[in-house]
This record gives structure tokens, C-alpha cells and sequence, in this order.
């Protein structure tokens, strides 16, 4: 939602490396602090990495939709709330 007008209480940040770890972090815009996670689980990360593409062939890299792996995404329910 960056951008936009909407107040947000926390932001996500993944970090994928090609063996399927996941590792992301949460700010926290109210209590300006940030928490790490790391996922116990690796995820399938084939729709994030592709090989390198050929001279003027382009079009992989640029398009818009990604396949995220979904299953990584933390609920808000699942994120331990650090009270401070």
C-alpha cells in the first residue's frame, strides 16, 4: 500500500535466497521498532527466480504479477506481539 493514504500500524519486508528461505522482517510505524523472522519452513520459491534472459528479451523481468509464494505471508494473528 505504499503510497496511498492509508495509515498503517506495521510494514513487511521478505527476503527470498534461491534455496526456498524466507526471512522477513516487520516495522512496527507505531512504536517505531522492527522485529526479524525467520520461516521455519522453506518455501517454493520457483516463480520469483528465472534464468537470465536473452539480449532484448526482456519481458519476463518487467511484467507486473509475480507468482509470491503465498504461504509465507505471516497473519497479523501469527506475528508475536511484543508489548514495550
Amino acid at each position: 500500500m505504499s503510497g496511498s493514504d492509508v495509515d498503517e500500524s506495521y510494514r513487511i519486508h521478505f527476503v527470498f535466497d534461491e534455496d526456498g528461505n524466507v526471512n522477513y522482517r516487520k516495522y512496527d510505524e507505531v512504536k517505531k521498532k522492527f522485529f526479524d523472522y525467520e520461516s521455519k519452513e522453506s518455501a517454493d520459491i520457483t516463480g520469483l527466480y528465472e534464468p537470465f534472459p536473452e539480449f532484448e528479451k526482456y519481458e519476463s523481468l518487467i511484467r507486473l504479477e509475480r507468482d509470491f509464494p503465498i504461504g509465507t505471508v505471516p497473519y497479523a494473528s501469527e506475528l508475536p506481539n511484543v508489548n514495550d
